[in-house]
């Protein structure tokens, strides 16, 4: 029969009334004797006090390394409800509704966010922004397992990866990351797997304006489907429907004509190609074809200023330009 070890654990709570007990338990019931003391669902996050780093650091409960007499503590990864419907909540302020270049030193501040529902008001309290930043341990099995063999995962699984990272940052952090975490994020990526550094023939600057775009996407997506109630998502909402542009860019702000740093004639009709293929797909990469299409903008812009094109030749070299978004994209 196995041991039971002791661990001093926290159950970290979002409106700071934090729970500390001694627990005995086998580790093979860790989860369950857990989660049944401080009555929290399955699937917490659970963190291990580092001496030699000072630090929590991420573990699983079934992780071997996992010894008694240490500390533990556990955050639940389900929205807390609290039923006091209030909703003077400060608005959060990580970040402006576009990104804006930071130090990287610079610390954002913890913010509360109210999430209304039809009964109840859901409070998040964030904490302050930990560098560098590490993915969480829980992360979908599937894209692991390809990613740790040296493989690059399809769509489904990529997405589902996004979707651990964008829950552990939006409920430990911020709905808004700002530039540099961004870059922390792609940077704990690469660290893991290097091997995403050269994808799809991309490489370089390029390949981390595709994560970049990635997890900026995600984090937009989820917010507008997930996360819309959210008293702070409101009134960012709401900001941005109000601003109204009162000026023409100056001629100094216009766009040039030369390729992206990178890019050559042989790059760009390489991309022009993958985006043809694309347009076919059933779920095609709509991050890599903003990229690409990005990319592309001054070959394009030359084809239809030259006067020389048709709107079907343009439209055959550039199937996405039917696409309502990429219309926006190309029109701003």
């Amino acid at each position: 029969m196995m041991a039971e070890v002791e661990f001093h654990i926290t159950n970290v709570k979002r409106n700071g009334n934090n729970q500390k007990s001694i627990i005995s338990f086998t580790l093979d019931q860790a989860e369950n004797a857990i989660s049944q003391h401080f009555d929290i669902p399955l699937g917490f996050q659970t963190q291990l006090y580092s001496d030699k780093y000072s630090d929590w650091v991420d573990i699983s409960l079934n992780d071997p390394k996992l010894q008694g007499g240490g500390k533990l503590r556990v955050m639940s990864t389900r929205k807390a409800v609290d039923v006091s419907e209030r909703g003077d909540n400060p608005l959060c302020t990580t970040a402006g509704p576009q990104e804006v270049p930071t130090v990287m030193n610079e610390t954002p501040a913890t913010c509360t966010c109210t999430i209304k529902t039809s009964v109840s008001t859901t409070n998040i309290q964030t904490s302050p922004w930990q560098s560098p930043y590490t993915l969480p341990a829980a992360l979908p099995r599937g894209a692991v397992d390809v990613l740790d063999n040296g493989g690059f995962p399809n769509q489904g699984s990529r997405s589902h990866l996004l979707d651990s990272i964008y829950n552990d940052v939006s409920v430990k952090y911020t709905l808004y990351p700002l530039s540099y975490q961004y870059n922390e994020m792609i940077d704990a990526i690469f660290q893991r797997w290097p091997h995403l550094m050269t994808e799809d023939g991309l490489e370089g600057s390029s390949t981390r304006v595709l994560w970049r775009a990635r997890i900026r996407d995600k984090f937009i997506n989820n917010r507008r489907r997930k996360d819309s109630n959210v008293t702070c998502v409101q009134q960012r909402k709401r900001k941005s429907a109000n601003k109204v542009v009162l000026e023409e860019p100056s001629p100094s702000k216009q766009p040039k004509m030369s390729l992206p740093v990178g890019e050559d004639d042989h790059s760009i009709h390489r991309h022009i190609q993958w985006m043809k293929q694309e347009a076919r797909a059933r779920k095609p990469d709509r991050s890599k074809i903003s990229l690409l299409m990005k990319l592309t903008f001054s070959t394009r812009r030359k084809m239809v200023t030259s006067g020389g094109a048709t709107v079907k030749e343009i439209l055959d070299e550039y199937p996405w330009l039917a696409n309502e978004d990429e219309v926006y994209m190309n029109s701003t």
